[in-house]
């Protein structure tokens, strides 16, 4: 089934959040991402805003004194171990929970803590994120799209900077055989982000590019080519480990002794343009 997740980004994708696991914090950074997505476990998008001129707040709930919001998002990632907790009392819309356990939009719902920051709440069989409302963070959560989505189409905006750890880890590029077209702006890419992508066949790397973390790109089966501009500073472990097709990883002229520090098990691949 088709939907279309509008994601905006402020600060950057954190880590890869496992049960109970912490992210790593990043500056924030503004941008806009339009996904494309089939995925059956996640139909619906929760959209909640807060209504300045009604005094309404977004779905909130209290867990051991602090207060999450709700992200209108939807975790894609399957629940493991058992939930934390439940929602037993309840306050109007119009007000924000003040006790543990506690929310403004009902009660009998049940809670598993997420990444840093993060909460995840089972609503209607659908795990719903949401985070702390101190945090001024509205970056895509790590559980949104990875492992089980299938991404038709990723529209970036020109001014993101940031894609975290995992971010399509596992997914299908349906649209994309043929090259990932990354955004200017782009900075970094972090651990894992287009893990086992099997569909686009090279990348580009703009010249805004500074890090390329471990494994970002293993396992990219058809990926054939890609170019790595001079501007980059630090590459990861393995990251094109995997990528059976790989036969050319264009670099800047003059720039061999460079990449031969940074990527030092691909030097046969390297070509100069």
């Amino acid at each position: 089934m088709k939907k279309v997740i509008y994601l905006l980004v402020l600060c950057m994708v954190l880590g890869m959040a496992g049960c109970g696991t912490n992210q790593e914090n990043k500056e924030p950074v503004s941008g806009n991402v339009s996904v494309e997505t089939e995925n059956k476990e996640n139909d619906d998008v929760v959209q909640n805003e807060q209504i300045a001129d009604t005094g309404s707040y977004p779905p909130c709930v209290m867990v051991d004194g602090v207060i999450y919001k709700d992200t209108g998002y939807v975790a894609s990632m399957p629940g493991c171990g058992t939930m934390d907790g439940e929602i037993v009392s309840t306050v109007a819309g119009t007000e924000l929970p003040s006790e543990n356990n506690q929310s403004n939009f009902g009660s009998g719902y049940h809670y598993q803590r997420s990444s840093e920051g993060q909460l995840i709440v089972v609503i209607d069989d659908e795990r719903i994120i949401f985070r702390d409302i101190e945090k001024d963070d509205t970056s895509i959560p790590i559980e949104v799209i990875n492992f089980n989505a299938k991404v038709k189409e990723i529209i970036w905006s020109p001014s993101l900077k940031y894609i975290g750890s995992y971010a399509f880890y596992g997914c299908s590029l349906i649209k994309l055989e043929r090259e990932l077209d990354l955004p200017q702006s782009l900075n970094y890419i972090g651990a894992n982000a287009f893990y086992g992508c099997k569909r686009f066949t090279s990348v580009s790397f703009p010249d805004s590019i500074i890090k390329i973390d471990s494994h970002a790109f293993a396992n990219c089966e058809s990926l054939k080519w890609v170019y790595i501009p001079d501007t980059i500073k630090e590459i990861g472990s393995g990251v094109f480990d995997g990528c059976t097709s790989l036969k050319e990883i264009k670099i800047p002229k003059g720039s061999h002794t460079k990449f031969e520090k940074l990527l030092p098990f691909s030097v046969d691949k390297f070509v100069e343009v």
